[in-house]
């Protein structure tokens, strides 16, 4: 659709002759502007919302608009949206958040340092890896997302990142993702349904070693 393709002139052209702002594909109902926000056509999507778009509507999947543009690295787009209303605890059918979908992204925005300002070091002086966090999470984290929801498996959002499995390349993008919802205040020893706590679940020794490093500082701090 025009929303998607990134057509701002079409999509107010469509608009402007009385277009249904709203309108759904049958078979996902998805909407234009759900299309813009995982597109992250940011001019459309401001459009759209000054149109009367649906911010909090919701797919097939029960997945809302902020969710898709935070699990796509989308910070202007996510801002946008939570200035404008939009329910950042939503949960879609598998019981994820916005926030657990922020968790589950996987590709570092090198934009965000720009975008986003956080004490480059902690409270006990480390500087490992102090650097901006992925887009998204921790500007939901400011927003007061539940850094504790859990989905239907009892997994919250540290349960999901820790079982990143990706390469090496991308410890940053680990590393910033915990120590963000640890420092939130995420419980490290919240089991899921399987009984299983975050450090259970992690897929990789990198993500361990994340994770008990986290558990360090706080019991130092503590």
């Amino acid at each position: 659709c025009a929303a998607k393709a990134g057509h701002f002139e079409v999509v107010r052209l469509l608009i402007r002759h009385q277009a249904n702002v709203n309108h759904t594909i049958p078979i996902t109902k998805s909407t234009p502007l759900r299309a813009a926000c995982f597109k992250g056509h940011m001019d459309i999507v401001q459009y759209l919302v000054e149109h009367q778009a649906d911010i909090n509507i919701v797919d097939n999947d029960n997945t809302t608009c902020l969710m898709v543009a935070g699990c796509q690295g989308h910070t202007d787009v996510v801002r946008f949206l939570l200035e404008r209303g939009a329910d950042l605890n939503a949960k879609c059918h598998d019981g994820l958040t916005a926030l657990h979908y922020a968790a589950s992204r996987t590709r570092m925005n090198k934009h965000i340092y720009d975008v986003i300002k956080m004490d480059p070091r902690s409270d006990d002086g480390s500087t490992l890896l102090h650097l901006a966090v992925s887009p998204g999470t921790q500007l939901l984290l400011e927003c007061g997302a539940q850094v504790d929801a859990v989905d239907h498996e009892g997994n919250t959002p540290l349960h999901v990142i820790v079982q990143y499995d990706q390469l090496i390349c991308d410890l940053l993008t680990l590393h910033t993702i915990i120590s963000s919802l640890v420092e939130a205040g995420a419980h490290t020893d919240m089991a899921n349904k399987q009984k299983k706590t975050p450090l259970d679940m992690c897929s990789t020794s990198a993500a361990k070693d994340l994770l008990k490093s986290q558990m360090k500082m706080i019991c130092v701090q503590g």
